[in-house]
């Protein structure tokens, strides 16, 4: 063979190859199903590649995974791993990346505003919604990674599991022929920027070459679309994972809280179709205070929503706080009630409340949104006193610590929660009420043959003193501004003729013509937790008896004396109790016979039972709900040996008598079982007789108590009975 005709044979065996090569490689069509399965979250998604539709510059993806956290530290506004990144990408072998991105950046936004914002419609060959079913493509442009490929209909754009941001997205509708639609519009919320303006049909949202994240979007069709169809969009978010499906220009994303936009699926569907996933949570709002305080001991302290200490025993000197809004914008305004000053004028907007180098602790605060976030959000907040603990959340402005009580507040909390939220919860909360202010007891007192007198309070005297009058009947009431339900103040007073009358919130007790010649008042609900109450009588011809308190009688019995003036004061828990420097006399004063019928004398007492009165003065209380332990305690530290059992079976084993004129100083007192508590029910009650009608006893502290108002209480059920522990005849 000629090589001519070698030659002309080689020609055509090409011929024949390139032609069998180009029928076996059509190029995919726009409107086809790109695939089946949605690829891995994380990879290159699959691309469109349509010659009628103009792509993005794409950016070699030789960038790795940095191995960094989704879980980033928030520093001014931005993550600090976002900045190091950024500057990884700036500084680092991506800087040939970001050379190239941001050149393609220019050339992509440059046709962008040439081809696609500013062409007309027609000329890219776009079809309407009569042509078939619409699609959805749409493309990222991610951090190191630049504009990804085109996907569409639900497949993911951007990445998961990377940390790394989108900075900015393109969205396009097209039809089943491939051929663009117009009628989509999005916007974009940007770090540092906020939102952005509405932009359409492929036109790029959020910034390119800045290194800013994309926090949050907005995707809706205009009115030739929307009667027709819906759009649907979820986004995956740092440190969150993928949030719920959003619709028709909701807002899906996050607000103040610094977090980046990591991956996009967007759908369209006819109006009626069920959404494509879950939508709730769609949108995280971040809105919160940033508060600073000035913290005793400590200096400036700032934190998101709070600001304080617990459990160190530091006031708030003062504070700032500012609005961080997303959604909707406003600030804060707020004041402080200082010690020694009062409530200060409003401040607002990270202008400072409460004073620096005076030492005055903020006793009590209270804050308001202001601007368009009052209506959309509700401010709640409470506070941490001093030797309260948590108060309850409160709101509105309204006053939240405490007044008039000398007590610092610690710490602040506070939450933004859409309007008409339920208050938060409340770990740890000591009291419902948000603001509690000094309380007292105001009363009066009737003599025998005289109109009522008018109130008084703190200590001041109710009745004539020194003019040999009585009182007959008495009443009193408490009186407090606290925001929380206090409870009351319940009294009961003895006539001369034997009857007992009990009442409360400022009832008259007592018997017409009749003198009265005990008292006893106790508190009920909150107040009893911070005050103790405090009383005590003047007796005709006698003067003033010694201060009882919490129930406990004091007065007069078979001495023919009567009660003709009365003192009440209410003492915070942990504050100093009242004088009895000038009292003539105990509590109670009775004759030798009423002083029989309630046990022996102390003055009757022997060495060895003033040992365990002596021992039962200064033995402490070993916690609530160990009266028996505190009794066998007293025993041992008296010297009398060691003993063990509960309150029923120190009853059963060495209570024998219920003959009060066999009952010595030094017995124990005690019943197996009674009713005012469930304990109670179970073991019983024990306590320690010390002379002079008085009962000692461990209820979480010791106290001292008339033994015929410890039989009263306890002994409903079974009779109290007395003995010696350890049946040790010590008298």
């Amino acid at each position: 063979m000629k090589r001519t005709q070698v030659l002309r044979l080689l020609t055509m065996v090409t011929a024949f190859a390139f032609v069998a090569l180009f029928a076996l490689s059509p190029y995919q069509a726009y409107g086809e199903q790109v695939s089946e399965v949605p690829p891995v979250i994380g990879e290159t998604a699959t691309p469109i590649d349509d010659p009628a539709v103009e792509q993005p510059d794409t950016v070699p993806t030789n960038a790795t995974d940095d191995g960094t956290s989704s879980s980033d530290v928030v520093v001014d506004g931005e993550t600090e791993s976002d900045e190091l990144r950024d500057n990884a990408d700036v500084k680092t072998t991506d800087a040939v990346v970001d050379t190239d991105e941001a050149t393609n950046d220019a050339d992509v936004l440059v046709e962008d505003e040439s081809t696609l914002s500013t062409q007309s419609v027609a000329n890219q060959g776009v079809a309407t919604q009569d042509d078939g079913e619409l699609h959805v493509t749409y493309t990222g442009h991610v951090q190191k990674v630049g504009w990804q490929s085109w996907v569409k209909d639900g497949v993911t754009a951007g990445t998961s599991g990377r940390s790394l941001r989108i900075e900015a997205l393109r969205i396009r509708l097209v039809s089943d022929t491939g051929a663009n639609v117009a009628g989509i519009r999005y916007q974009a919320h940007v770090q540092r920027q906020g939102w952005q303006g509405w932009v359409t049909d492929g036109a790029l949202a959020g910034t390119s070459g800045m290194s800013r994240r994309v926090e949050a979007l907005r995707i809706s069709l205009t009115e030739s679309l929307s009667p027709t169809w819906d759009i649907w969009y979820r986004l995956h978010v740092q440190g969150i994972g993928w949030l719920g499906w959003a619709s028709n220009g909701a807002t899906a994303g996050t607000s103040s809280m610094s977090k980046r936009v990591e991956a996009i699926e967007i759908v369209i569907q006819r109006k009626g179709t069920r959404a494509p996933g879950d939508t709730r949570q769609s949108f995280v709002d971040g809105t919160h205070l940033s508060m600073r305080g000035h913290i005793q001991r400590i200096g400036w302290q700032s934190n998101d929503d709070a600001v304080g200490t617990v459990g160190l025993g530091l006031r708030i000197e003062g504070f700032s706080a500012k609005l961080a809004c997303g959604e909707h914008p406003g600030g804060v305004a707020y004041s402080a009630h200082v010690q020694r000053i009062g409530w200060q004028s409003q401040r607002s907007d990270g202008a400072y409340a409460g004073t620096t180098g005076m030492s005055r602790r903020v006793e009590a605060v209270k804050l308001a949104l202001t601007g368009e976030a009052a209506s959309h959000y509700d401010l709640w907040y409470r506070v941490h006193v001093q030797r309260l603990g948590w108060l309850g959340w409160t709101k509105d402005n309204a006053p939240a610590g405490s007044s008039g009580l000398s007590l610092r507040t610690e710490r602040i909390e506070t939450r933004i929660l859409p309007k008409g939220s339920p208050a938060p919860s409340s770990p740890g909360q000591a009291y419902d009420a948000a603001f509690v202010s000094s309380a007292s007891i105001a009363y009066r007192a009737k003599d025998v043959g005289s109109a009522w007198q008018g109130e008084v309070s703190n200590g001041k005297t109710a009745g004539t003193t020194g003019d040999s009058t009585s009182i007959e009947r008495f009443s009193a009431r408490l009186v407090s501004s606290s925001s929380m339900s206090m409870g009351d103040v319940v009294y009961r007073i003895r006539s001369t003729n034997g009857t007992w009358t009990e009442c409360s919130a400022g009832a008259e007790a007592g018997v017409s013509g009749r003198a009265v010649d005990q008292i006893a008042m106790r508190l009920t609900g909150n107040i009893s937790n911070m005050y103790t109450i405090h009383y005590r009588v003047h007796v005709n011809g006698v003067g003033w008896l010694e201060w009882a308190s919490s129930n406990a009688v004091t007065g007069t019995a078979g001495i023919g004396k009567s009660i003709d003036g009365i003192q009440v004061r209410l003492v915070f828990k942990g504050n100093s109790l009242p004088s009895n420097d000038d009292a003539a006399k105990g509590t109670i004063m009775y004759d030798r016979e009423y002083d029989q019928r309630k046990g022996q004398p102390l003055s009757e007492a022997n060495s060895r039972q003033r040992a365990i009165v002596n021992a039962a003065l200064s033995t402490p209380s070993p916690g609530s709900g160990l009266c028996a332990a505190w009794v066998e305690n007293v025993y041992e530290n008296a010297g009398y040996g060691t003993f063990y059992g509960n309150a029923d079976d120190l009853y059963n084993n060495y209570c024998h008598s219920n003959d009060l004129g066999r009952l010595k100083v030094g017995m124990i007192i005690a019943v197996s079982t009674h009713t005012k508590s469930y304990l109670g029910g179970i073991y019983g009650h024990v306590g320690i007789y010390i002379g002079d009608g008085w009962v000692m006893d461990n209820i979480g502290s010791i106290r001292k108590i008339a033994v015929e108002n410890w039989m009263d209480y306890y002994g409903t059920t079974v009779p109290p009975k007395w003995g010696w522990l350890g049946n040790i005849n010590i008298a």
